[in-house]
């Protein structure tokens, strides 16, 4: 596992405890960052302390696009998963030069017929975007 993803998935063990517990994010990460073996990475911390300093406007924003979902009736995973992500995409210092999966359509003779619009990134042409 790459070492972003390994941070993210700490980040996401600290909030999800925190949010379970009821506690304050900082105070669980401060009690991980003594305590943990291995050592909560640099990247680990910076992604719970910035979902922490903008968890209301994160939270504000997740509430007006998640139709059909309060915030409360999320699940504790998904709910701080795209906290970090918002974090990530809006405030992130980590700059993402290049993706390491890219889309590719199948092989004509291979492919069922109308799968080329899906991989190809044709979203609107299935109505996903309507």
């Amino acid at each position: 596992m790459a070492a972003r993803s390994k941070a993210r998935k700490r980040a996401l063990d600290i909030l999800f405890e925190a949010d379970v517990r009821r506690e304050p994010p900082l105070s669980v990460l401060e009690a991980r960052t003594i305590h943990a073996e291995p050592p909560v990475g640099s990247y680990a911390i910076e992604l719970v302390r910035g979902v922490q300093a903008h968890r209301e406007e994160l939270d504000r924003l997740l509430g007006e696009n998640s139709h059909g979902w309060t915030l409360d009736r999320m699940p504790a995973v998904d709910r701080n998963i795209l906290r970090i992500g918002g974090y990530e995409l809006l405030w992130g210092t980590q700059v993402i030069t290049r993706t390491r999966h890219r889309p590719r359509p199948a092989p004509p003779s291979t492919a069922a017929v109308g799968t080329g619009r899906y991989s190809q990134g044709e979203e609107a042409s299935c109505g996903l975007n309507a």
